[in-house]
């Protein structure tokens, strides 16, 4: 199916329009193949391309193989990238849209009772499904976990005639005495074998028994790799792994719920209204207090806030998007609505703590806000500058160690190595060095003359008291 993404143009020009590659011979020339298998065995693969189906060519070209070229008593392998009798199953497809229409007609018909086994990919794990046992009329004995596509006695001894021009003929197949034979119709067991090296699948997700094709034949999962238990224990994992290996969500996230909080930054005065609502800082109380408040700015939102009214419905729709659409619409719809709306006061949450951890900074006296009475320093106390601070501390104490990296001393750096008067009779080594050293300490003075950086970045710690100072 990757292959189909390009429109098959690269699989044409390096698979169909070479002879070799890698050492060794190219002889197809289809995106489809026939491989005739020792002791009566075929190998048929088909391409679905995007389509979930053979095309008419297929059909023909495999058609004319059975009848030409198939023996009746032969077995047959299809192998086809999707696995569709899983996938029709998840998605829970009606009868009359179920995939590959035209295969199954080839299978019914052209290859009837041959095809002993489905192999396929695309879903990165490995499962094995076999058709339960047709129970007799009127029996009450349980039903065989057993594939059904054996051939019968009669045929297996007329089967019994040497291959290939040899002397040792086939042995005829016993059939367990509790198995019937089945050859009027393919009842082959199915592999699903994705695992190639790609990213994990899930087994958990998928039903054990399935039903396959028109005739609705039982199937029942006999193996997975990882098994039930494995793979429902690795989907908790997601909780971290999904946030560590795709950070690059958290920033959409973040976008996302800066666009819902916009209309209702700042809050002023929340963090008075909480001491006043909570003044014995009991925790009940302080959930309560921040469940009320969130509820509150929501109906604010939905009031007076323009931008966060719209990022707000933009959450919903997404959330309402990739939500599942195997469930119903109106489960979908509560799945979706409530996905959106948990985003929605989580995006609300972060906005109240942000404000409240900003307001109880000034509050404390941690930053220094001019001429504002705080609840431990009265007017006029200078409090805490803690950029200032951070600034000053390291002045006093890692400063030196970049002096020679500072503008004068790396001015003089380099009039000592580059303009000297013997740099004719420098090596290529020294004149490399000294040409290094003169672009590093042309950056260190740009970086200080043009571009205050470290100064810069202390003074983000000043700004509670610089949106105090404009906002209150």
């Amino acid at each position: 199916n990757h292959d189909w993404y390009d429109g098959l143009s690269t699989y044409t020009r390096f698979i169909l329009s070479r002879d070799w590659l890698g050492g060794w011979l190219m002889p197809q020339q289809r995106s489809y193949f026939a491989l005739k298998l020792p002791q009566g065995w075929w190998l048929l693969g088909f391409d679905l391309a995007l389509a979930g189906d053979i095309d008419i060519e297929q059909f023909k070209f495999f058609a004319n193989l059975a009848a030409k070229s198939i023996k009746p008593s032969d077995a047959v392998i299809i192998v086809t990238h999707q696995p569709h009798w899983v996938l029709d199953a998840d998605e829970q497809r009606p009868i009359d849209e179920l995939a590959e229409e035209n295969l199954r007609e080839l299978m019914n018909h052209h290859l009837a009772g041959k095809v002993r086994l489905r192999l396929a990919g695309d879903i990165h794990h490995y499962t094995r499904h076999v058709p339960m046992a047709l129970r007799p009329p009127r029996s009450k004995k349980p039903l065989h976990r057993r594939s059904q596509s054996f051939p019968t006695n009669s045929q297996s001894t007329m089967d019994a005639v040497p291959d290939n021009g040899t002397t040792n003929p086939r042995k005829p197949m016993s059939l367990p005495p509790h198995v019937k034979t089945y050859v009027e119709r393919n009842r082959p067991e199915l592999i699903v074998s994705g695992g190639g090296g790609a990213f994990l699948h899930p087994t958990h997700c998928y039903d054990d028994h399935i039903r396959v094709g028109k005739e609705q034949d039982e199937y029942v999962r006999v193996c997975a790799y990882p098994n039930e238990k494995i793979s429902y224990r690795l989907s908790w994992l997601n909780i971290w792994q999904f946030r560590w290996r795709n950070w690059r969500l958290d920033v959409v996230w973040a976008i996302g719920y800066f666009g819902i909080a916009s209309s209702l930054f700042p809050l002023c005065g929340i963090y008075a209204n909480y001491i006043d609502y909570n003044p014995t800082q009991h925790p009940a109380i302080l959930l309560f207090w921040a469940f009320k408040t969130v509820l509150s700015l929501l109906k604010q939102i939905l009031l007076t806030g323009r931008i966060s009214l719209f990022a707000s419905l933009v959450v919903l729709g997404l959330c309402f998007i990739v939500t599942d659409t195997k469930l119903k619409p109106s489960t979908r719809l509560l799945w979706g609505f409530s996905h959106g709306i948990t985003h929605i006061m989580g995006a609300l949450a972060c906005l109240l703590f942000v404000q409240c951890i900003t307001e109880w900074t000034i509050y404390e006296g941690i930053v220094k806000v001019p001429e504002v009475k705080t609840l431990k320093y009265n007017a006029g106390d200078s409090g805490i500058d803690l950029g200032t601070l951070l600034y000053e501390e390291y002045t006093s104490h890692f400063s030196h160690v970049f002096d020679d990296l500072s503008p004068l001393n790396a001015t003089n750096v380099t009039k000592q190595y580059v303009l000297g008067d013997d740099r004719a009779t420098m090596s290529v080594s020294e004149r490399f060095y000294t040409t290094a050293i003169k672009v590093v300490a042309m950056i260190f003075t740009w970086l200080f003359t043009e571009i205050p950086l470290l100064k810069t970045i202390l003074s983000i710690f000043d700004l509670p008291g610089k949106l105090y100072l404009t906002y209150f």
